[in-house]
């Protein structure tokens, strides 16, 4: 009779205690769909290329300008100098709002984010690189008529191959963002 007890109580002492944890164990688990509820793994490792790859121009655009103001700088008048300086700035603060949408759509798809938040936030990625991509076309159309008379001939070509070659790269990351959005819009 004593085993019969002892089996009957560590069978309810079993129950009570899966009672209690089960509710404990449950949020976690349904945490962990929730979490995964948003794009797939090669979304997320896209958009975080992405935002990396937008950084990666960024920096390196600035230091061929900067390179180009350390160099040609002081052929110019006051006015060019300030008006080159300026649409650099310019570019600058275009590319800082493509690293910032880029940086949003890594961000959501990392933490899970519904499919449809990240989907916009690298669509509104996509607009903001051709809005950057119209100016930069914009301030080298601007910037090239101060500079060309400035400089010699083998000078122009250096700068118009730098000039051919970053424009090619920014058209790769605009390629890049586009891939993105598709890969997102096909996932789950």
């Amino acid at each position: 009779m004593r085993r019969i007890t002892r089996a009957v109580c560590s069978a309810a002492l079993c129950a009570a205690l899966a009672t209690a944890l089960v509710p404990a164990f449950a949020p976690t688990a349904s945490a962990a769909v929730i979490v995964h509820a948003g794009v797939n793994a090669t979304s997320v490792k896209a958009s975080a290329a992405a935002a990396k790859a937008v950084v990666a121009f960024r920096a390196d655009l600035n230091d061929l300008l900067a390179s180009y103001v350390r160099d040609y700088g002081d052929r110019l008048s006051e006015a060019e100098l300030g008006q080159a300086k300026s649409l650099i700035a310019q570019a600058d603060s275009s590319l800082e709002g493509v690293k910032n949408a880029t940086a949003l759509t890594a961000s959501l798809a990392a933490s899970g984010a519904s499919k449809t938040k990240v989907l916009a936030a690298s669509r509104a990625a996509e607009r903001a690189f051709t809005s950057s991509h119209d100016r930069a076309l914009a301030a080298l159309n601007q910037v090239t008529p101060i500079l060309q008379p400035k400089l010699g001939l083998f000078e122009a070509f250096g700068a118009k191959r730098d000039a051919d070659a970053k424009l090619a790269k920014f058209a790769a990351v605009g390629t890049q963002l586009t891939a993105l959005t598709k890969t997102i819009n096909a996932s789950r």
